[in-house]
């Protein structure tokens, strides 16, 4: 049974590696629009200013600023005539239609004359809120206002230039956009797939040192443990033995001494019993011959 804390870092880990998923996405999709736009790959149409021109993809101009293409009614589609614009400034504002972040569709950005490109706040539209009926669409969920963008334009369905078959299924969508989601979904799969690589190897490191750290500090503890009693052992046993030896040395000299003592007491009594003794001998042998 999974505990509320587990539950807990789970769903942490969860959004932590959605995040980081939509940031890849974000991130590649910018940068994959942006090698469209400098190799003018599958590009379609033409923006001419006043002192030249570059090419572009009507698709992206459809889905980040389709008031671009509003009222052209120059006899080559191909071509969109913005007099009056220096090219500088025609630069930085294809720059940010192909890499800002933030959805740019609802606010009709021009660049200026002087070759500077207004800023735009608007919000990251929410996904709810380009969901359509189909149920095919219903979970998808841009990463950035740029994917909300693009993803709006493919609903739209709006001059689509190819089609896609899958098994009986067919999609319309836009040749440009087709080509540079293609590399951002393989960078971002790329991604992800390198981060959980790393998280894995990180949680089985962590686990593998805290094993190793923790049989360490076992077995230090045991050898500490084992080392300090064998030590009490030892200077008890010494203190043991040396009071015992002591106490024996004490004793045996105590009774040495009483020994000693008791034999020359009764040595000395036998010396002076058998002194005494002799001496009255020699008394008594002597006394009758003085008497005559």
């Amino acid at each position: 049974m999974i505990t509320t804390e587990a539950a807990r870092e789970l769903h942490a880990k969860e959004r932590k590696h959605k995040e980081q998923l939509r940031r890849c996405l974000s991130s590649a999709l910018s940068a994959d629009l942006y090698r469209l736009l400098q190799e003018e790959l599958e590009a379609d149409v033409a923006l001419s200013a006043a002192s030249g021109s570059l090419r572009a993809h009507r698709a992206v101009l459809l889905a980040r600023a389709p008031h671009v293409l509003r009222g052209q009614n120059h006899k080559d589609p191909s071509v969109v005539h913005l007099s009056g614009y220096e090219l500088s400034g025609l630069k930085d504002f294809l720059r940010r239609l192909y890499t800002a972040e933030q959805s740019l569709r609802s606010s009709e950005i021009n660049p200026d004359a002087e070759g500077s490109v207004p800023q735009s706040d608007s919000p990251v539209p929410d996904p709810a809120d380009l969901h359509r009926s189909s149920d095919s669409d219903a979970a998808l969920e841009p990463a950035s206002g740029l994917g909300a963008d693009l993803l709006d334009l493919y609903q739209r369905g709006e001059q689509c230039d190819i089609t896609i078959q899958v098994a009986e299924q067919v999609f319309s969508c836009h040749r440009g956009v087709k080509e540079s989601v293609k590399e951002s979904v393989k960078e971002s799969v790329k991604e992800i797939v390198k981060e959980s690589v790393k998280e894995s190897v990180k949680e089985s490191v962590k686990e593998s040192v805290k094993e190793s750290v923790k049989e360490s500090v076992k077995e230090s503890v045991k050898e500490s443990v084992k080392e300090s009693v064998k030590e009490i052992v030892k200077e008890s046993v010494k203190e043991s033995a040396k009071e015992s030896v002591k106490e024996s040395v004490k004793e045996s000299a105590e009774e040495s001494v009483e020994e000693s003592v008791e034999e020359s007491v009764e040595e000395s009594v036998k010396e002076s019993v058998k002194e005494s003794v002799k001496e009255s001998a020699l008394k008594q042998s002597h006394g009758p011959q003085d008497g005559f």
